[in-house]
């Protein structure tokens, strides 16, 4: 069972930087109003500086924890990409990604080739 952002524990969200959650939920409000490029760059950035910082643990809680059904396609296909080069330390994404192919599937947006070489 996935929960969105703010129904994650007090306690559990003290352990993610707010920026994490944030940006995300920034990214897909830019998302939902057209501007994915935008979003996109928020997320590489934002995910980029996660990596320099070596906060994999941040950025794995917030795959294991993120409702895909509450964000956008993009934003989510943004999330898989940026978390490619980082996958081998985040053990959760590859429950993220099966989660996301679900939800993809869900929406009727399934198209071939969509998700090569993002597992």
């Amino acid at each position: 069972m996935t929960t969105s952002l703010a129904e994650i524990p007090e306690t559990r969200q003290e352990s993610v930087p707010s920026r994490a959650g944030n940006f995300v939920e920034m990214a897909n409000r830019l998302a939902e109003q057209s501007r994915v490029d935008a979003a996109l760059d928020l997320i590489f950035a934002s995910v980029d500086e996660t990596f320099r910082r070596g906060d994999f643990s941040d950025c794995d809680h917030l795959l294991q924890h993120l409702a895909v059904g509450d964000f956008d396609t993009d934003v989510l296909l943004g999330l898989l990409t940026a978390t490619l080069p980082g996958r081998s330390l985040l053990p959760s994404r590859p429950d993220f990604y099966s989660r996301t192919e679900a939800e993809i599937h869900r929406r009727g947006e399934m198209e071939l080739g969509l998700l090569t070489g993002l597992d």
